[in-house]
């Protein structure tokens, strides 16, 4: 279930008190207390370190590797970009501030989400764009793009604005940095179709300087666990 923020202020969120007031207007909280994105923008430009560091996911459907889970706790906020078929999946991620910019995916309905998990994915945006004081970044799932021989031409003409772009829906890990904005998908963080590695991207974005680092995980984690 999804509450609105300002009610849950008791929440222990580690890095709470660094997060721009304007940020908890846009914000609803989840079960473990952290901020997820409930409308089109949030604006984090009077954070006040000299970087912010985002880790980005996508495509988790219904599971995410643990070591990205892990990475995430390390970094400030997390991007998701859809099709994450679960509120758990949500719920496991946890980074610094407790911020979450999540957008919804083709396969993040009602009607492919059960019990309280409806809430949850009724509140999902189509696309989110984060505002720092460097950039904006925009979140989209990319399955609108019909024409996938001319994606990032396509997704760059949506946002020509932005410093940087982050999709998902091919599965497939990809940094554009050949012009601006950065085309960035982080390819599958779970299990589904991920050619036997989850992956996610790390985003440094500095007051002047913007760096992406990818982190690839086998899936014998995953396999483990289902042994145990």
């Amino acid at each position: 279930m999804i509450f609105e923020a300002e009610f849950l202020r008791q929440f222990d969120v580690s890095d709470q008190d660094r997060l721009p007031t304007s940020a908890y207007k846009v914000m609803k909280t989840n079960k473990n207390g952290a901020f997820i994105a409930s409308e089109l923008s949030t604006d984090l430009s009077d954070w006040d370190e000299d970087s912010i560091r985002i880790a980005i996911v996508s495509d988790t459907h219904g599971s995410i590797h643990p070591e990205i889970v892990e990475l995430v706790a390390e970094c400030d906020a997390a991007i998701h970009g859809g099709d994450i078929c679960s509120s758990a999946d949500l719920d496991a991620l946890r980074p610094k501030s407790g911020l979450i910019f999540a957008v919804a995916g083709n396969n993040d309905v009602a009607s492919k989400w059960v019990g309280d998990d409806v809430s949850v994915v009724d509140s999902l945006p189509p696309r989110h764009s984060i505002v720092l004081s460097s950039g904006t970044i925009s979140v989209e799932h990319g399955h609108t793009v019909r024409d996938t021989r001319r994606y990032h031409e396509i997704l760059r003409s949506r946002y020509p604005d932005s410093r940087a772009i982050v999709y998902g829906h091919t599965h497939l890990r990809v940094i554009d940095q050949s012009e601006y904005p950065w085309v960035l998908n982080p390819g599958a963080s779970g299990q589904s179709r991920n050619k036997g590695i989850a992956s996610c991207l790390i985003l440094e974005a500095g007051r002047n300087d913007w760096r992406v680092a990818e982190h690839r995980f086998p899936n014998q984690v995953f396999q483990r666990q289902r042994a145990v």
